[in-house]
């Protein structure tokens, strides 16, 4: 690696969860995200970031195990955290002074509480710590699919809507970005083979701006590749697995800044 690479591990549980993510300094910033579970139930979030400080997510199940209601923690101010890089778990992350200071009971509020109809979710409020609505977002489904997410903020009503298309399997096949009435902004048409995904288009304001395009060996994703409009290579993903198929390592390039990103996968 040289040293304008970035490196990543991430670590998996028994139950295939995602535990820790841990992002080495890249650009002057250095990031964990780790995941707390009972079972295959998550418990809680937690974001840590070297110039930031904490961001800690905890969730609450109703009846049918869906998350309803989730919780978080009200920053008094900005806390970098210099010494992130030394945790290599979230048991440590979590016994340091800097994360119990940031997490004072006192400062725990209602960040978001979700609305569920026959299992499937079709609102979300979003709080700020003092208690008021921050944005609301309603989701439409027909034959159980998810076809409109429409997403309200604050006093002004700004919004933005996305339309979801699929084929006779399934498949998601569009999605369409919406701004207001008369702005279709973004639209993604995505093609399948054999139920795998083999190419996605990103339409901006009806000119091609971006093809990415996904290759398989045996059901496995040996690469991702996405190209501008001008047919110009941008960023590619390659996909390394073990013996028993879990993957390995992925290697990560952006033509656009000249980085490389390596994740080493642990299980």
């Amino acid at each position: 690696m040289s040293g304008s690479d970035t490196a990543v591990i991430k670590k998996f549980d028994g139950n295939g969860n995602l535990t820790f993510h841990k992002i080495f300094p890249s650009y002057g910033i250095a990031m964990i995200l780790a995941y707390s579970y009972t079972g295959k139930h998550l418990d809680s979030y937690t974001w840590a970031h070297s110039n930031i400080g904490f961001v800690e997510t905890e969730y609450e199940y109703d009846t049918l195990k869906n998350i309803k209601i989730e919780y978080s923690y009200e920053r008094e101010k900005i806390t970098p955290l210099p010494n992130l890089m030394k945790y290599y778990s979230l048991d440590q992350l979590k016994k340091s002074k800097s994360f119990k200071k940031y997490k004072n009971p006192k400062n725990r509020y209602k960040a978001s509480v979700k609305y569920f109809e026959d299992t499937l979710l079709i609102k979300e409020d979003g709080y700020k710590p003092d208690g008021s609505i921050n944005n609301t977002t309603q989701f439409t489904y027909k034959n159980g699919q998810l076809v409109e997410r429409n997403e309200v903020y604050g006093n002004n009503k700004t919004f933005n809507k996305i339309i979801y298309s699929y084929d006779k399997l399934g498949n998601e096949v569009k999605w369409m970005k919406i701004f207001n009435s008369t702005d279709t902004a973004y639209i993604y048409n995505k093609r399948y083979e054999a139920g795998l995904i083999k190419e996605v288009n990103g339409i901006e304001r009806g000119k091609l701006k971006s093809t990415e395009l996904y290759d398989y060996s045996d059901g496995k994703l040996n690469s991702i590749k996405n190209y501008d409009s001008k047919e110009t290579l941008k960023i590619s993903s390659e996909y390394h697995y073990n013996k028993d198929g879990t993957i390995d390592y992925l290697i990560e390039v952006n033509n656009y800044m000249s980085h490389k990103w390596i994740t080493k996968y642990y299980y």
